[in-house]
C-alpha cells in the first residue's frame, strides 16, 4: 500500500508542476513577443491579456489541482473516505481552454509578420517558423480529443491505478502533454 500512495502523491505533484510548466512556457512566449512587436499599443494590451487569461487558468488549476477532494489526502488516498468533484470534466475545460490560448498564441503575431519589410522568400520563412508552431496546437488538440473519449468519472487514485483509460496512465494523452511542452519551450528561443 505504501507503494501505491506514493505514486499517487507523485502524480499529484505531476499535476501541479504541469500547470506551472504550461504556463511559464506560454508567458516567456508572451513576453517574447512583448519585446520584438513593439508596434502599437492594441496588440500590447492583447498580449497583456492573453497573459491574464493565461494566470487565471493556472489560478484555477491549481486551486483545483489542491481542493478536487475534501478532505485533501484523498487525492492521494486508495480509499478515499471523502468527496471528489467531477475531474474529468474539469480536465476536459482546462483541455478546451489550453487549445483556445495555444491559438491565439499561434495567430497573434501572424498580420504584424506579413507587415515586415521583408522580401517574400523571407517573409513565408518567418511564416514557416511561426506555423511549426501548430505543432504545439495540434498536440493539446490530441489531448483535448483523448480526454473527450474518456469514459470514466472516477477520478481518484485507486482508478488510476486500474483503469487503463484514465488520463494518468493514458499513453494516449502523456505523449501529447510532453509535445506541447517541449515545442512553446524551444520556440520561444526562436
Amino acid at each position: 500500500m505504501r507503494g501505491v500512495t506514493l505514486y499517487c502523491q507523485h502524480l499529484f505533484a505531476f499535476n501541479l508542476s504541469y500547470g506551472v510548466a504550461i504556463t511559464a512556457i506560454k508567458g516567456s512566449v508572451l513576453i517574447f513577443y512583448y519585446r520584438i512587436f513593439k508596434v502599437s499599443r492594441g496588440f500590447r494590451i492583447a498580449i497583456w491579456c492573453i497573459v491574464a487569461f493565461i494566470i487565471a487558468w493556472y489560478l484555477s488549476t491549481l486551486f483545483t489541482t489542491f481542493f478536487r477532494c475534501i478532505p485533501i489526502t484523498d487525492i492521494w488516498s486508495v480509499h478515499p473516505t471523502g468527496r471528489c468533484i467531477n475531474f474529468s470534466r474539469w480536465l476536459l475545460s482546462t483541455a478546451v481552454t489550453n487549445v483556445l490560448s495555444d491559438l491565439a498564441i499561434l495567430v497573434m503575431p501572424m498580420p504584424l509578420i506579413w507587415k515586415l519589410q521583408l522580401p517574400m522568400h523571407k517573409k513565408i520563412g518567418v511564416f514557416i517558423v511561426f506555423f511549426l508552431g501548430g505543432i504545439a496546437v495540434l498536440a493539446s488538440i490530441f489531448r483535448l480529443v483523448a480526454l473527450a473519449n474518456l469514459d470514466t468519472n472516477d477520478w481518484s487514485c485507486e482508478s488510476s491505478l486500474t483503469d487503463v483509460d484514465t488520463l494518468t496512465n493514458s499513453s494516449q494523452t502523456t505523449p501529447w502533454m510532453l509535445v506541447s511542452g517541449l515545442w512553446w519551450n524551444h520556440s520561444s528561443d526562436l
